[in-house]
C-alpha cells in the first residue's frame, strides 16, 4: 500500500487541545473554526491527500477521537512523526487513517515537497529530492485493520476467537506488571515486548462518550453490550448542565444505564477516574480501558489502565476483546523522604520535566522504592493519573497491603497483592531521591516545561484552580484548608475548588475544610471534570493567568487560547492564592 501526497509540516507537542477543542464544535464549519487557533493558515490552505509531517509526541493529551477524526476530515491521507501519542494513534487506525513513527523525518522534507509512503516496505521517499528513510512497520493486528479501512465497519466482529483468560498461577515467570495483565488476558503464559495480542478486557469506564458508542453499535445493529456487569459509567465532564444540549445528553445516558442494564452507573457522583475507584470496581491484576486518557489512574490499584477512543471503545463494549501491542516497561525506584512542601505533584512534574512528555510513549511505567511505601493511596493517585503524561499507556502500582486495606470495604470479590515478578526486565531502570525534589511547576503551554518554584517567584495570577481527577482528593483538600485557614484570598484572585467526588466531599464538610475554604474565599463548585478541560466552572479568559492542580497546561484547555496556565501542587496553589502570585509553599 503506497500513499503519495503533499507535505504539510508541523512541530513538536500538536496536542489534542489544538486538534480538537472542547467543547466540540456542533458542525463541521464551527470544528474548523477551532482547530489549530494559533495556526489558522495550516487549516485554510490544506488540501485533501496531503500529509502532516510533525516533530514528537503528535497527538498528545486526551484521548477524545474528534481529534483523529477532524484530521481526517480535514483530508490527511496520512501522519509522519517523529513520535505519535498512543492513544491518538489507536484512534486513527479505528478511522482508517496511517500513521507512522518516524524518528527524522523532518530532517528529509519541508512543507510541500511531495512524499511516498509505502506501508508495505517500511520506507518513506521523498520525490521532490529523490531520498529515503525507513520506518518499523505496524503489526499484523493494525496492518488488517488498516486494511478494512479501520474498525468502524467490523464493530461486533471478534478480532480473534473468544477466549479465556489465563490463571495467573500458571504464568511464566520473569514478567513485568504489564506484561503479567497482558499474558492473562490474552490467554497466555507469556508475553514479550513488541507482540501485537488480543485480549480480554476485565473492566469498561465509559463516561459522555458512552453516548457516541451506542449510536455505533445501533447502526451495527448491536442492541447489549457484551457484559454489562463489567461496564462502568459515571457523568463527569460537565455537572450540572450548563446548556440544553448538555442536559439531553445527560438524560441519554440514564436511558442507556437502564436500557443496558448497568449496574455500574453512578450518576454524577464526581469524576471518573476518582469515582470509578471509590466504588471498587477497579482491582488489582486487571487490565482497564476508559473513554479518558488518565484511565492510568488505575495503575494505583494494581491495575493495567489505559485510555482508548470512541470506535475502540464501541468494539469493547460489543465483544470484550481489544488488540494491545506488549509495552517495553521502565522502572522507577523512588528513594528518600520529601523536603517540606513537596508533594507527588511534585515528583511526578519533576519526572516529567526532567526525562520528557513522550519518554513513555507506548511503554509502561512502574514505582516502587521507600518512598512509594510511604506514600498514601491519594498521593500514589496523581503519580498514576499523570503517567500518561509522560506517554505512558500503563503507570503502576504494587497492589501492597495499603491497596488491599483500602479495596476491602470497597468490593466482596477476594483479592491478593500483585506486582512484577522479582527477576523482570525492564528498558529502563531509574534510580531517583525524592529529598533532592524542590517544588515544582510546569510552565505554559507543556507539561514538559518544568522549572523550580523559585524561578517564577513572583508570577501574578488572576484564578487558582483546585480540582481535576489529579489533585482534588481529601488530602489536597486538608493542606489547602491548613494553609488558609484564618487568612484571606487575594483580593486579585479568584479560587475555584472543585473536589474530586461526592465522597471527598462530604468528608470534606465533615472536617470542615469546605468552611475554611469558603471563609477564605474561595468558590467551591460541585464535583465534576469542571474547568480542567474548559467545560464549565471556572474557565479562563483571555491574557489571564491561572495557576492549576490539574494535569494538562496545553494552549487553550482552559478556556481561552490565549490565556496561560501553570501546573502545580495544591499546596504551591494555596498559598499562592492568598499572596496573588506564584509562591514558594516551602514554609508554610
Amino acid at each position: 500500500m503506497i500513499i503519495r501526497g503533499s507535505v504539510r509540516i508541523l512541530g513538536d507537542q500538536i496536542d489534542t487541545d489544538q486538534l480538537a477543542p472542547y467543547p466540540f464544535g456542533r458542525t463541521w464549519d464551527e470544528t474548523v473554526s477551532q482547530i489549530f487557533p494559533a495556526n489558522k493558515e495550516f487549516v485554510r490552505s490544506f488540501s485533501s491527500g496531503d500529509i502532516i509531517v510533525a516533530g514528537k509526541n503528535f497527538g498528545c493529551g486526551s484521548s477524545r477521537e474528534p481529534a483523529s477524526e477532524n484530521m481526517k476530515r480535514l483530508g490527511a491521507s496520512a501522519i509522519v512523526a517523529d513520535s505519535i501519542a498512543r492513544t491518538f494513534y489507536r484512534n486513527c487506525v479505528s478511522l482508517g487513517l496511517p500513521c507512522v513513527v518516524c524518528p527524522g523525518i523532518g530532517n528529509i522534507c519541508v512543507s510541500g515537497d511531495v512524499i511516498e509512503i509505502n506501508l508495505t516496505s517500511g520506507k518513506i521517499k521523498n520525490v521532490s529530492r529523490d531520498v529515503e528513510i525507513d520506518f518499523a512497520q505496524d503489526g499484523n493486528v493494525v496492518s488488517s485493520i488498516l486494511k478494512k479501512n479501520g474498525l468502524s465497519n467490523n464493530i461486533g466482529k471478534f478480532l480473534a476467537a473468544p477466549m479465556i483468560s489465563s490463571p495467573y498461577s500458571g504464568h511464566q515467570k520473569n514478567q513485568t506488571m504489564a506484561e503479567k495483565v497482558l499474558a492473562r488476558a490474552s490467554g497466555r503464559r507469556h508475553v514479550a515486548p513488541g507482540e501485537e495480542i488480543i485480549a480480554n478486557v476485565d473492566r469498561a469506564v465509559v463516561i459522555e462518550f458512552i453516548v457516541p458508542c451506542v449510536d455505533i453499535l445501533d447502526k451495527a445493529g448491536i442492541a447489549s453490550f457484551w457484559d454489562p456487569k463489567k461496564v462502568s459509567s459515571v457523568i463527569t465532564l460537565q455537572y450540572p448542565a450548563p446548556d440544553p444540549s448538555v442536559a439531553e445528553l445527560h438524560k441519554r445516558m440514564r436511558k442507556i444505564a437502564t436500557e443496558k442494564n448497568l449496574s455500574c452507573f453512578y450518576g454524577h457522583a464526581g469524576i471518573v477516574n476518582q469515582v470509578i475507584v471509590e466504588k471498587g470496581d477497579i482491582l488489582p491484576g486487571q487490565l482497564v480501558v476508559g473513554t479518558d486518557s488518565h484511565s492510568t489512574t488505575y495503575g494505583v490499584m494494581g491495575a493495567a489502565g489505559t485510555g482508548l477512543g470512541i470506535t475502540d471503545m464501541a468494539q469493547v463494549l460489543a465483544t470484550g476483546q481489544t488488540w494491545f501491542r506488549v509495552p517495553e516497561s521502565i522502572r522507577f525506584t523512588l528513594t528518600g523522604r520529601p523536603q517540606p512542601g513537596v508533594m507527588s505533584k511534585d515528583v511526578i512534574l519533576y519526572l516529567i520535566g526532567k526525562y520528557g512528555s513522550d519518554f513513555a510513549t507506548y511503554k509502561s511505567i512502574e514505582f516502587r522504592g521507600d518512598f512509594v511505601d510511604q506514600m498514601s493511596i491519594a498521593s500514589r493517585t496523581v503519580m498514576s493519573n499523570m503517567g500518561v503524561e509522560m506517554g505512558a499507556k500503563f503507570s503502576m502500582f504494587p497492589a501492597d497491603e495499603k491497596v488491599l486495606k483500602y479495596l476491602k470495604s470497597r468490593t466482596n470479590i477476594g483479592i491478593e497483592n500483585f506486582g512484577p515478578d522479582e527477576d523482570a526486565c525492564y528498558e529502563a531502570d531509574e534510580l531517583v531521591d525524592v529529598s533532592k525534589i524542590l517544588p515544582q511547576v510546569a510552565k505554559p503551554h507543556s507539561v514538559e516545561n518544568v522549572v523550580s518554584v523559585q524561578e517564577l517567584i513572583g508570577t501574578k495570577v488572576d484564578q487558582v484552580f483546585l480540582g481535576s481527577c489529579t489533585n482534588a482528593r481529601l488530602e489536597d483538600l486538608a493542606i489547602a484548608a491548613k494553609i488558609l485557614d484564618g487568612k484571606k484570598i487575594s483580593e486579585t484572585v479568584r479560587m475555584i475548588v472543585t473536589p474530586a467526588s461526592n465522597e471527598i466531599m462530604l468528608q470534606a464538610m465533615k472536617l470542615g475544610y469546605i468552611s475554611i475554604l469558603t471563609e477564605a474565599g474561595a468558590s467551591v463548585t460541585t464535583s465534576n471534570c469542571g474547568a480542567c478541560p474548559g467545560g464549565n466552572s471556572g474557565v479562563v479568559a483571555a491574557g489571564e493567568i491561572c495557576l492549576s492542580t490539574s494535569n494538562r497546561n496545553f494552549k487553550g484547555r482552559m478556556g481561552s487560547s490565549e490565556a496561560s496556565i501553570y501546573l502545580a501542587s495544591p499546596a504551591t496553589a494555596a498559598i499562592s492564592a492568598i499572596v496573588g502570585e506564584i509562591t514558594d509553599p516551602t514554609d508554610y
